[in-house]
């Protein structure tokens, strides 16, 4: 889970590989898209001799403080525990936020935020693409200023009447000097109308194949 106090930090940086998948096809970028809001859970971690364990953590792609519990039992029952947090950031990096569900038809305006951390002004260029249910590209430059976070805001509409798939992928890619991030978010796409479910039954004896 998460939580707003500060401890350590892990820093996400230099060079950028793409991993693939990403709205915009091949791309110089290392796009964020994982944000669960658990890290990660182990149910048991054994200690050897000394009473010590160690565990692997590959932290998600969220930009935030990560509250991390440790609970300790031994074979008589004595217990014990103790929190810490992990803060996982960059200097310069971006937030998307967007609707959890889209239907066809839909109109949404996305909300890019700028985070400015670098240690002085940075005019940011922003590349905003959608792929899947809407196919779309859109370039912008903002300016912020250092230690500060700036808006950017794009317009989403989905056409209405056809087959859109179900998803719209929506790639964000930021650049400011050498500092750069790139965010990916998937978004559910529901076709227009009311779901309606049919049920039937019957009576059989033997060997039978039902559809």
């Amino acid at each position: 889970t998460r939580s707003g106090g500060k401890r350590s930090t892990v820093s996400r940086g230099g060079g950028l590989a793409w991993r693939g998948g990403g709205a915009g096809g091949a791309s110089p970028f290392d796009f964020r898209s994982q944000f669960p809001e658990t890290g990660f859970w182990t149910p048991t971690l054994v200690t050897g001799a000394d009473g010590k364990a160690v565990a692997k953590v590959t932290l998600p792609d969220s930009t935030t403080t990560w509250r991390y519990t440790v609970v300790g039992a031994t074979a008589d029952t004595q217990v014990g525990k103790s929190t810490h947090t992990v803060k996982a950031a960059k200097p310069f990096f971006l937030d998307v936020k967007a609707p959890r569900l889209l239907v066809e038809g839909d109109r949404a305006r996305v909300r890019v935020i700028v985070f400015n951390h670098t240690g002085s002004r940075q005019d940011v260029e922003l590349d905003f693409a959608t792929t899947g249910a809407l196919t779309k590209s859109e370039k912008r430059t903002v300016a912020v200023e250092t230690d500060r976070e700036t808006e950017a805001e794009f317009d989403v509409a989905l056409p209405e009447g056809r087959d859109l798939g179900d998803k719209l992928v929506i790639a964000v890619t930021g650049k400011a000097g050498t500092a750069t991030d790139a965010v990916e978010r998937t978004i559910p796409v529901e076709p227009w109308g009311t779901e309606l479910r049919t049920g039937s039954g019957g009576i059989g004896s033997g060997d039978r194949t039902v559809q």
